[in-house]
């Protein structure tokens, strides 16, 4: 049931937070992440270090350009910021 489910950070500014996402989607059993428009690099040494166990989600994950694209497949979306 995870399977159909993604984390989609938009316009992410820090390597490190991108990881510290990918180790908490491992944690859940979850597998996907999506980045739209991405100000940092998920494959960056610190982006690495967060993710811990979770370099897989991080070598996985799906870039778009815009959010428009990156939820073009999905029919329910639920969102929060800060």
């Amino acid at each position: 049931m995870l399977k159909n489910i993604a984390v989609i950070l938009v316009e992410p500014l820090y390597s490190g937070n991108i990881g510290s996402v990918a180790r908490a989607i491992k944690n859940m059993g979850m597998e996907r992440l999506i980045l739209v428009n991405p100000r940092a690099d998920h494959r960056a040494l610190e982006a690495v270090k967060m993710a811990v166990s979770a370099d897989d989600i991080l070598e996985k994950a799906e870039v778009y350009t815009s959010f428009d694209e990156a939820v073009g497949g999905f029919s329910y979306l639920a969102a929060t910021t800060v």
